[in-house]
């Protein structure tokens, strides 16, 4: 069974944001194989945080992004 869950956060700060958003997909979700990582386009030069914050909250490196 494929099970899906969606998060978004409008913070600023990047790891929190990433935080936010994994906790609430992970929610709808319980547990994640993968994710997809979107961006605004201003968030350039914070990808490294993000994706290290995305990582650690959802507990697996399969994670790609995109802005």
């Amino acid at each position: 069974m494929l099970r899906a869950g969606v998060g978004l956060s409008t913070l600023l700060e990047p790891r929190r944001a990433a935080e936010q958003a994994c906790a609430e997909a992970l929610a709808g979700a319980e547990r994640c194989d993968a994710a997809i990582l979107l961006c605004g386009p201003g968030q350039g030069d914070e990808l490294p945080e993000l994706l290290d914050a995305a990582t650690g909250a959802l507990a697996s490196d399969a994670v790609v992004g995109t802005t």
